[in-house]
Formats: structure tokens, C-alpha cells, sequence
């Protein structure tokens, strides 16, 4: 191909035509879409080496340009200012120095399509050695395509086939069923055929797991016994197991390994739920009918029993706490101040092989000397002979943190660093110090202070607390200080507090405020204005009356002189809204130095200097009116 004198520039533009900027792994798609941009326009001679280059001069002495060069070369140089356009700022530099586009596009070839040996070996190594992980399908395949893709443009391309292979082969047990039924199959399968039925299983997957019973996490105590060494061990399904159903009617003895086997409950594998139609569970326990009220906010407060003081006086079991437990656990329902029925398929495991039932689950708290610590989601289990503490649970609802030493352990607010409780270590095993007198009683829940503040229609807390008080009602103020309202948070809160402003000043004139106001009634002398600047560091404040917000721009320079002549400092930086009469001062701040700092649009709290001086002035006006 050659260039004539009828050819005409193309113009190229970077975001119109090349909207996909190249970056370290993408250069395949990039490829594609600079080939067929540079086709459509009949430009790719200009990279592939296919363009002969005309000569500079149309004479032996050089003296006559040639009009085709002059061509060729602008045209060129459009391709490199298209390509630098298209390309991140990690790559920009590899172009720094080209001068031409055959030149630039040799070296992207080189640096992202380079065929050397290392190369090829590094590859395929990434592709055979890249599991999937927690990553979704669609993100997985995307990765391995682009290394295939990769491998292609090295000139040692993969097919479909192996890659198919490298990818079953790195998908997990979960998608065995999967790819078994894939090898029987007679006709061979399309990348994008794969994508879809992989996908496919990933959801059903997915919506197993969420239909699918979840287990509560484990709760350990590791008091040694004399007898039989029984060791609270495991909250477990009773039927599933490492996702595998066990239909067997007798109870699995405990593996040498230590894991714990599952124990079907007789009976409850028969029931068939009324809402989602599966067996084994009932409507109460239905997961779906649990998410689908969720999801609609349908709430059900369960039935909720309040111990009173002749209760919980009986109450003498000791507290134990343990690092490694996941739930707080308790004798019986004396220990709880709330409680209600579990009715739950979940049980305890002993170390020997004893199953204990979880009767009721509740709430309650421990006395210290300072505050009384919550414990909720108490787990009761009539048959234990100790009441369990979970330290992560104790940490997490109350801000606390537990430093354990040799012989007693500290419980320490998180924020202040104050002590809490001290308890101690007997015979290996931390007990809570116990403590005589008044147990804190909660007589209201959580959930009839909701219902309380949605029949009032949404007071505020305190207006509720004094409502409720002239009512003769008796509830609990630690009931209404941990009850939040989703509802008023999203519909009263208008914005966000703003962050505590960074900006400081060590001089005067560093940083001056600046803002002018407005009123529709003119002053006496015709002033329908004025503007204030207020210097950051004194406080000190200058006043200007003004007929037209434009005069901003003659008053600031008679201000400027007047400070820094007057203080033998220079104004350093400006702090003003967007309007158009500070706007109108920027030529003549970048003649002087001066920096302008403005707010973001629609947040005057930005500039609450020059506002908040703003109402101090309006108000000593009004009254000394």
C-alpha cells in the first residue's frame, strides 16, 4: 500500500474509539478492538508493516517536500497519541519513546505477546495450578480464558478441549456430579455451553445452602473430669453430617479422630413442612418461611418469659469462662433472666457419646461493680452441671476485652481500658467471681418496647420513657437504651455529621473565610449585600457593604492591600463557596499567589466560619434594632 497526495487524515479519539484502555491483563481484548478500529478505517497497514514509507524529499538535493510524507508522518503521530490514550498509566511509559505506529505496536506485542519459552512454561504453570477457590464461575472462567488467551497470542494456543480439561479438573468436589456427566457425554461441549450449565450449578448449589440447615457454631468446656471425662464438645445437626444424610435408626458411636457423628432424632425426618413441601423439618423450623418474614418484615415476637426475683434467687450455679467457646450455655432457665421454648432439631454431643437436649434459649447478665454485662442467645441445657461463658460472644456484645493470667483473669472496657470484672483460676478452669444481691430484671422485652413505639406513633426515646412513666408502666430503661428503630433512622436523619476540619493556620493570613449575604430589603444607603473575611487564625473579621454581588471583585483588592500592609504578611489561601463573584477572582489570585480552597456544592457547613459569623453579625444587628 502506498500513500498518495489524495489521502486524507483520519482523526482517531481515544474515549470514542478506543473506550477499552489497556492494561496488564486485557491486552487480548484490547488487541481485538485496536485491529478492528484501525480495519474500519483502512489504518492497519500502518502497524502491520504492509505501508510502504514514502520519502521525505521529492528531489535528489532534498530540498522539495514530499506532500505524501508529510501524510504519512501527521497520521502516525495521531496513531501514537490514539494508542496513548488507550492505554492505563502503567503502560503510557513503554510508549514514551516510539515514533511511529509500527513502532508502538511492536512494543506492546513484545511486552504482552511475547512467544519466549519462559514464557509459554509460565502460562501453561498458571493454567494447570489455578483452583478456583472461593471465586464465582463466571469470574473463574474470565481468568482462565484470559491466560488461554494469553497463550494464543504467544503463538502456542490451547484449544477448547484442554481447556476445558484444565478447568473440570480445578472446580472442587462440589461439581463432581457435574463433571461426570460431562464425560459421558457423546458430543463435545462449547466453552459457552460449559459456562451455562456450570453456572447453572453454582445457583442450584447456592439455593441448597440457603434452603439447607446451618449449624450452631461449637461451645467446648475443658474442665477435666474424674469419672468418665465428659467434655461439652459440639453443637451438631442431629441429621447431616459433611452434607451427607445418615437414614440409619441407631446413634453413631464417636470416631477415633475425635469428630463427632451426628444423631438422628426419631421421628422428625418424617414431617413434611406445610410451606416449602420438604421433608424434615415442620413449619415452625422452616428456613423459608423465616427469610420470606425477613425479607417482608413480617415480625413475630416469640413468647417471652420474664423471671422474677424469688427466680433467679435459686440461681447459685458459678459462671465458667472459655476461650475456645462459640455460645454462652446455662444449667437451666434460673440463670436466665428472659427465656423462651426451643423447639430447634439441635442438641449437644458429650465427649462419651451423651446427646443432651436444648430446652430453652434466653438472655441474662452478670454483675460487676461497674456495669453489668449482657449475655445473650444463653443456650440452656438442663444437664450440665456448670454455666458456660463464650469470650468471643462476651467480647462482641459488650466491648469488652478478657486478658487471661496464671491465676485470674481481667475483663477490660474496650474503649476506656477500666477494669470490670477480676475473676479467678481453680484448678485449671476460670470461674466469674459471684456476686450477692439484687439481680437486674428486665420486666419488658425488646419486642413490646417495639410495639410500644410504633403504636405512639415513633416518639423519640425519651418523649416514650416519659409517656410510659405517666402510664404507670413498668419498663425497663435498659430495654428502651438497646432498642433501635430502623425506620426512624432512615426517614428523620436528613445528612451525615461532617468530619472535624482539618485545616489550621499558624500565623495570621494563612487562611481566610470568606462569604458574602444577601437580604430582599435594601439598606438606608442602598446595600442590598456585604462581604466578610474572616482570618482563621485571630478570628478577626472584616465587613464590606456591597450594592452588587460583582463588587466582590473590586473590594477584595482594597482588602488585600489594607491586611498586608497593615499585618506585613500576605494573604497565603482563600476559603469560599463556588459563587461568581469569588470565581470571578481567580485570574487575579494566581497573579498573587494565593491558593482558593472552595466547598463542595450544596454543603455551606463546610464554610462554618464565615456562616456561623454570619449569624453572630445578623443577630447583634437585630438586636441593637
Amino acid at each position: 500500500m502506498e500513500i498518495t497526495q489524495a489521502t486524507t487524515l483520519v482523526q482517531l479519539n481515544a474515549p470514542t474509539n478506543f473506550p477499552i484502555k489497556l492494561s496488564a491483563t486485557n491486552f487480548p481484548v484490547w488487541r481485538r478492538q485496536i485491529e478492528a478500529t484501525l480495519i474500519g478505517f483502512d489504518l492497519l497497514p500502518y502497524i502491520d508493516g504492509s505501508l510502504i514509507v514514502p520519502s521525505q524529499f521529492n528531489d535528489d538535493a532534498k530540498k522539495v517536500p514530499n506532500p505524501c510524507y508529510s501524510t504519512w508522518f501527521r497520521q502516525n503521530q495521531i496513531l501514537i497519541s490514539a494508542f496513548l490514550g488507550g492505554c492505563t498509566e502503567p503502560v503510557q511509559p513503554l510508549l514514551s519513546a516510539v515514533t511511529t505506529a509500527k513502532e508502538a505496536w511492536d512494543v506492546l506485542l513484545t511486552s504482552y505477546a511475547n512467544a519466549s519459552p519462559g514464557r509459554i512454561l509460565a502460562l501453561k504453570s498458571k493454567l494447570s495450578r489455578n483452583p478456583r477457590g472461593n471465586r464465582s464461575i463466571p469470574a473463574y472462567l474470565k481468568d482462565m480464558q484470559e491466560i488461554a488467551g494469553d497463550l494464543a497470542l504467544a503463538k502456542n494456543p490451547v484449544s477448547d478441549t484442554d481447556l476445558q480439561i484444565f478447568i473440570l479438573n480445578q472446580l472442587g468436589d462440589d461439581y463432581r456430579s457435574i463433571i461426570s456427566a460431562l464425560r459421558v457425554r457423546n458430543t463435545p461441549t462449547s466453552m459457552l455451553e460449559l459456562s451455562e450449565i456450570l453456572t447453572d450449578h453454582e445457583r442450584l448449589l447456592k439455593d441448597s445452602e440457603d434452603d439447607g440447615p446451618s449449624f450452631l457454631p461449637t461451645a467446648n468446656i475443658t474442665q477435666r473430669q474424674p469419672s468418665s471425662g465428659s467434655v461439652l464438645s459440639d453443637f451438631r445437626k442431629r441429621d447431616h453430617l459433611s452434607g451427607h444424610r445418615s437414614n440409619s435408626g441407631h446413634r453413631p458411636t464417636q470416631s477415633s479422630s475425635g469428630s463427632v457423628s451426628p444423631v438422628p432424632a426419631a421421628g422428625r425426618s418424617r414431617a413434611v413442612c406445610r410451606f416449602c413441601n420438604f421433608s424434615g423439618h415442620v413449619v415452625k423450623d422452616c428456613r423459608k418461611l423465616a427469610r420470606f418474614l425477613r425479607d417482608n418484615q413480617i415480625h413475630t415476637p416469640p413468647v417471652v418469659n420474664t423471671m422474677t426475683h424469688s427466680d433467679l434467687s435459686g440461681s447459685s450455679q458459678p459462671w465458667l469462662f472459655d476461650s475456645g467457646a462459640s455460645h454462652h450455655a446455662a444449667s437451666g432457665v434460673a440463670s436466665l433472666q428472659e427465656f423462651s421454648t426451643y423447639d430447634g432439631p439441635d442438641e449437644i454431643r458429650l465427649g462419651n457419646g451423651t446427646c443432651l437436649p436444648i430446652t430453652h434459649i434466653g438472655q441474662t447478665t452478670v454483675s460487676t461493680s461497674t456495669r453489668p454485662l449482657s449475655l445473650n442467645q444463653v443456650l440452656c441445657v438442663p444437664h450440665l452441671n456448670k454455666n458456660l461463658v463464650s469470650v468471643s460472644k462476651l467480647c462482641q456484645t459488650n466491648q469488652v476485652s478478657v486478658e487471661f493470667f496464671p491465676s485470674y483473669f481481667v475483663v477490660k472496657d474496650q474503649k476506656t481500658g477500666t477494669h470490670i470484672m477480676r475473676g479467678r483460676n481453680v484448678n485449671g478452669v476460670y470461674y466469674a467471681p459471684t456476686t450477692v444481691g439484687s439481680p437486674t430484671i428486665n420486666a419488658t422485652s425488646l419486642s413490646s418496647v417495639s410495639h410500644l413505639h410504633h403504636s405512639l406513633g415513633h416518639p423519640s426515646n425519651k418523649i416514650l420513657v416519659t409517656l410510659l412513666n405517666k402510664c404507670d408502666m413498668n419498663v425497663s430503661s435498659k430495654a428502651i437504651r438497646d432498642f433501635t428503630c430502623t425506620s426512624c433512622h432512615i426517614n428523620k436523619s436528613h445528612k451525615l455529621p461532617f468530619a472535624v476540619n482539618s485545616l489550621t493556620s499558624s500565623r495570621p493570613l494563612d487562611l481566610v473565610y470568606t462569604d458574602v449575604w444577601s437580604t430582599k430589603q435594601m439598606s438606608c444607603d442602598g446595600y442590598y449585600y456585604y462581604v466578610i473575611f474572616v482570618d482563621h487564625f485571630t478570628k478577626y473579621s472584616w465587613l464590606y457593604p456591597l450594592k452588587k454581588k460583582s463588587e466582590v471583585s473590586t473590594i477584595f483588592p482594597q482588602f488585600k492591600r489594607l491586611v498586608e500592609h497593615k499585618l506585613n504578611q500576605k494573604i497565603v489561601t482563600i476559603f469560599s463557596d463556588n459563587g461568581g463573584e469569588f470565581i470571578k477572582l481567580l485570574p487575579m489570585l494566581n497573579l498573587s499567589g494565593i491558593s482558593h480552597l472552595t466547598t463542595p456544592p450544596h454543603t455551606p457547613e463546610h464554610n462554618g466560619t464565615a456562616e456561623r459569623r454570619h449569624r453572630h453579625i445578623v443577630e447583634t444587628g437585630l438586636s441593637l434594632l
